[in-house]
């Protein structure tokens, strides 16, 4: 997988975001669900925060996404998530043509301070990670609007290999053997 590939993948994750977040109101934003115990603007603002840290851990070569602000305006505002993901698909694009690049990831692994875990990787694994992560609170954030009567996309918060496992996407491949 070239890095172009997981910035397209980036690109057309956050897109979706966009296209949603352009749906619903500030209220429905903001509604507090009792179960999972979150609002849809922390679920965005936790998946966006990760974006934040990486491109935040590009110049030092080292990313802990346990760093995040959790800033209450992107949870709060869908305009400031707007516009937080505007800016990200901005980074993403001017990232399109750039080399990978080895880098650094810390994590905790327990509630324990020296249970952090430090670890060598590259740009693209963690655009990867980043992606996949960002698809599974967008499945959860479609779950919470179904919850609430929204409709989403069928492929919103959908992972790319279960797209194209399913048949529909399986019929649009052109076929390599004979049949």
């Amino acid at each position: 997988m070239s890095i172009q590939q997981a910035v397209q993948g980036n690109i057309t994750t956050l897109s979706s975001l966009k296209d949603l977040l352009n749906q619903i109101t500030d209220p429905l934003y903001i509604l507090w669900f009792q179960k999972p115990g979150c609002s849809i603007g922390q679920q965005v603002r936790h998946a966006l925060e990760h974006y934040q840290l990486l491109f935040n851990g590009l110049e030092s070569s080292r990313i802990c996404y346990d760093d995040r602000e959790r800033d209450p305006l992107i949870e709060q505002s869908v305009d400031v998530a707007l516009s937080v993901v505007d800016s990200l698909i901005s980074k993403l694009i001017s990232m399109e043509n750039s080399a990978d690049k080895m880098l650094s990831v810390a994590c905790a692994t327990g509630q324990e301070k020296c249970s952090t875990v430090q670890t060598e990787t590259s740009l693209t694994r963690e655009l990867l990670f980043i992606q996949n992560h960002t698809i599974h609170h967008l499945a959860i954030i479609a779950i919470l609007l179904h919850n609430q009567s929204v409709t989403v996309p069928d492929d919103f918060g959908v992972a790319p290999a279960t797209l194209q496992f399913r048949p529909h996407s399986n019929a649009n491949c052109s076929s390599t053997g004979s049949e």
